[in-house]
């Protein structure tokens, strides 16, 4: 697969994705594979290039093939992109997990080096977000492995597992905001283009 300047496909997404898990095997495969169907779905109903929303979603965690790591899947597959050629998946590696553009350095999951927190602060002082990085940010918090669920209990499935900071409260309002714009956008509230999150929230 040669280097490209471009968003890959979503073939060469999943392929890079599927040899990615193979290094670093967990539930990680399988909640890319839901974000990028998520990706799908929206960026359709919101008139935006599905294809492109889809393989975003895929590629978004792409760092997790280096390892179990917190905030450093991040700036791995930020680097890890960026190495391939794609540039745009690099952005999105760094900006799904930083939704308000203020890294916490105090949060539990920051596991980066000095040299690399400097690198990320850099790196979100010129940043500037656009609908993509809001789709893969919004569709990342509407799915887990198992499907696709609502934004509150995905957002409290993480918290419990990562731990709470002095912002979180700030970026989970943030996150919110997201099912509000982009509903607005499709048309339609978004969790009734998502199938089975009834069932995947609430057991039924």
């Amino acid at each position: 697969m040669g280097p490209s300047s471009h968003t890959p496909t979503v073939e060469e997404a999943l392929e890079l994705l599927y040899e990615s898990s193979k290094l670093n095997p967990g539930p990680w495969l399988a909640h890319s594979l839901h974000v990028g169907q998520a990706g799908h779905i929206i960026a359709r109903a919101c008139g935006m290039d599905a294809q492109r929303g889809h393989a975003l979603g895929l590629l978004h965690d792409i760092g997790r093939r280096f390892g179990v790591h917190g905030q450093r899947h991040g700036y791995d597959g930020y680097q890890y992109m960026m190495q391939l050629g794609y540039p745009a998946v690099a952005k999105i590696c760094l900006t799904h997990c930083n939704i308000r553009r203020v890294p916490d350095p105090g949060g539990r999951s920051w596991d980066c080096t000095m040299d690399e927190m400097l690198f990320i602060r850099a790196f979100f002082r010129r940043a500037v977000y656009d609908d993509w990085d809001r789709l893969v940010q919004l569709c990342d918090a509407v799915a887990d492995a198992q499907g696709f669920v609502l934004v509150e209990k995905r957002l409290m499935d993480v918290a419990l597992r990562r731990g709470v900071s002095f912002q979180t409260l700030q970026d989970w309002e943030e996150q919110l905001k997201l099912i509000d714009y982009f509903s607005e956008k499709a048309g339609q509230n978004i969790y009734k283009l998502l199938p089975d999150i009834a069932q995947n929230t609430f057991g039924f």
